[in-house]
């Protein structure tokens, strides 16, 4: 073999030891901006959970607080409902005492008037 021969060689093999160095550079970046695509995915899917997480949670406080005034509603409506009939049942027991008195009234005045009437009566008949 001829120098020549073996400096193209030579050259040959340093040809393809920098083509194998920049291939396997090529490589190393290619796997290392997959593995920062992949890294960026999953941060983006976590984000997006925690987003749902956050909207989820907006929501239920939204829906519990609504309950909250709904119930609240109900307990101050029950709570006049209750006023209404307690001032309705003081109504009709001050209505039945005026009507009771009146009852009574009314019967002293009968037993007045039948007292009198037997004394009118017992008069006549002692006059006669």
């Amino acid at each position: 073999m001829s120098s020549t021969t073996l400096q193209q060689l030579k050259e040959l093999g340093e040809s393809w030891d920098s083509k194998v160095v920049e291939f396997i550079k090529e490589q190393q970046n290619t796997e290392r901006e997959e593995r920062e695509k992949l890294r960026q995915e999953k941060e983006k899917e976590r984000l997006e959970k925690e987003k749902e997480r956050k909207e989820a949670a907006r929501q239920r406080a939204f829906m519990q607080a609504e309950a909250a005034e709904k119930e609240k509603e109900r307990q101050e409506k029950e709570k006049e409902r209750v006023f209404e009939l307690e001032r309705e049942k003081a109504r009709l027991v001050a209505e039945k005492a005026r009507l009771d008195a009146d009852q009574a009234r009314q019967e002293k005045e009968r037993q007045e008037k039948e007292k009198e009437r037997q004394q009118a009566a017992a008069e006549t008949e002692r006059e006669r």
